[in-house]
């Protein structure tokens, strides 16, 4: 399958596959569970599957790798759960937001696996706010939890990439998260943010963005991407 295009057109009929999806998390947001996971795969293979092998039939061999790597993770349960853990835009929803929130909080998180086998322990301060009458703001912020984090590993790590043995391996980290909450503590709008770096050598950022949109703003938004797909087919 060449081009991007086509891969974008992918993951957009992925979320028809997981459109259904029912996740289970404990009391604090923390993911544990997606209910009756064998109906995603049933889902994926009477439903899905038949359509996009019609859709995709000239984009050889390009096709089967694709369908082969999403049915077997769709047989996996372990793996699949896995890919909604980490800094991705889950973390939207898989906090403790149903509670009642101090002005100001400072509390561990960690991001599992985050450099390969390697943790990403963090400190994070939260700073809590009326914006309007019905509107309240979470604004993030965090550091490297240094005490916990194993610099020893992530250097070894570095060193195996790099081949160079006398690499700075001192790590930075820039998070800053902003969360907007309606008076029924209902997620309106959300900003993302996460750098990790190393001095001279490694920089990475990741950034994700969620805005609750109404019925309207969404059938138009749906019709857009439609167009955008027809374009793409025809050229």
């Amino acid at each position: 399958m060449q081009g991007t295009a086509k891969i974008h057109s992918w993951t957009a009929d992925m979320d028809d596959l997981q459109s259904d999806l029912v996740l289970v998390t404990d009391l604090e947001g923390n993911f544990k569970e997606i209910h009756k996971f064998i109906n995603l795969f049933h889902k994926w293979e009477n439903q899905i599957l038949p359509k996009l092998r019609v859709k995709y039939a000239k984009h050889q061999p390009g096709l089967d790798v694709l369908i082969a790597e999403t049915s077997k993770s769709l047989k996996n349960k372990e793996a699949f759960i896995k890919s909604f853990v980490g800094y991705s835009a889950w973390r939207f929803f898989f906090q403790s937001w149903y509670r009642q929130h101090e002005k100001k909080e400072i509390k561990p998180m960690l991001l599992k696996g985050y450099f390969g086998k390697i943790d990403l322990p963090l400190v994070v301060s939260s700073h809590t706010m009326p914006i309007s009458e019905n509107t309240l703001c979470i604004e993030n912020s965090a550091v490297l939890d240094k005490d916990k984090f194993d610099r020893k590993s992530f250097a070894r790590m570095l060193k195996d990439l790099t081949n160079i043995y006398n690499i700075d391996a001192t790590l930075t980290v820039d998070m800053e998260e902003i969360y907007e909450m309606n008076s029924d503590g209902w997620l309106e709008k959300g900003d993302m943010f996460l750098e990790t770096a190393v001095t001279n050598w490694y920089e990475v950022a990741t950034a994700h963005q969620i805005k609750q949109v109404t019925r309207a703003e969404q059938e138009l938004l749906i019709e857009e991407i439609k167009q955008k797909n027809t374009k793409q087919s025809v050229l």
